[in-house]
């Protein structure tokens, strides 16, 4: 893995409330008026695009040496998956 996946990936986990109203303000061209939760945030936008999921299992992958369930309907990640439960 290069340092710039490598970046990007450290980068996605490491995204605050600020940086993600930042994001959704150039994007959307509106401030943000309710609380932001990042991890929920990543979730609901990696329910909506199948390329993201996937980048953001990477993400989590690359830092975390355990399986890795990632549960958007319910803003939930499993770390350990059946493996832990066996």
């Amino acid at each position: 893995m290069g340092t710039s996946i490598y970046n990007r990936r450290l980068g996605l986990l490491l995204l605050t409330e600020d940086d993600i109203a930042n994001i959704i303000k150039e994007k959307t061209g509106s401030d943000v008026t309710e609380a932001i939760n990042p991890l929920e945030y990543l979730l609901q936008s990696a329910a909506y695009d199948d390329m993201f999921l996937l980048e953001l299992k990477d993400t989590f992958a690359t830092f975390i040496k355990e399986e890795v369930l990632l549960l958007p309907k319910i803003n939930s990640v499993l770390v350990g998956g059946e493996t832990a439960a066996k």
